[in-house]
């Protein structure tokens, strides 16, 4: 559940709902902790595998994540959880959301590759990490990254805000939060880890006899 407490008598009904980004991240924080054998931990990656493997993150988003837009956030947080904490029993949910997001990037007009799902440069830097995540490169990641580099803001050297957390009041108002600040991360992020995996790839192939 998303919040600590069980819920109490009287509480709206979806109060302590389940978001599979929560339990992404908690996943991601247990294994950095080594705490991968807590209670609770098969549960919750049987759970998250189930519902990717069955589409539901496409299908039903605003249900199993109702706390995260539908903009990519899924896919970076079980990919981070998969392979930074590392949680390896997230690998099947891993490959689906990889051969998903790998051939549904659009090709903007200068050639590059991004991904839009309302939030361009948002939505480019999660698909870019999660397929990093998922160890793949090549061309794609190669032209979204070009995408990024074209996109920067020329005077500030940020990237356009994007929607990444939405919540609700108690009487029902919804919200969503968008942040040009957490955007740049991202994307900086994105920027840095296929800049790495380039050095490591071109150590690699000298290191060849």
């Amino acid at each position: 559940m998303t919040w600590l407490n069980d819920g109490h008598p009287g509480d709206p009904p979806g109060l302590n709902d389940i978001d599979l980004v929560t339990n992404a991240n908690i996943l991601y924080t247990l294994a950095r902790y080594d705490q991968l054998c807590a209670p609770g931990i098969e549960a919750a990656v049987a759970m998250v595998n189930t519902v990717i493997l069955a589409g539901y993150h496409e299908a039903l988003a605003s249900q199993v994540s109702p706390y995260y837009a539908p903009n990519g956030a899924i896919h970076y947080c079980v990919s981070r959880a998969y392979h930074e904490g590392p949680v390896p029993g997230l690998a099947p949910a891993i490959e689906r959301l990889a051969d998903e997001l790998e051939p549904s990037f659009l090709v903007a007009d200068d050639g590059t590759f991004f991904w839009d799902r309302g939030d361009p440069h948002l939505n480019t830097a999660l698909a870019v990490l999660t397929l990093l995540n998922a160890g793949r490169k090549g061309p794609v990641v190669d032209g979204a990254i070009k995408y990024l580099l074209a996109r920067q803001d020329p005077v500030f050297g940020n990237w356009q805000a994007g929607v990444f957390f939405r919540g609700r009041t108690m009487s029902g108002v919804r919200f969503a939060w968008r942040s040009s600040a957490l955007t740049t991360a991202f994307v900086v992020a994105a920027l840095c880890r296929h800049a790495l995996a380039m050095v490591a790839g071109m150590s690699f192939r000298q290191s060849d006899p």
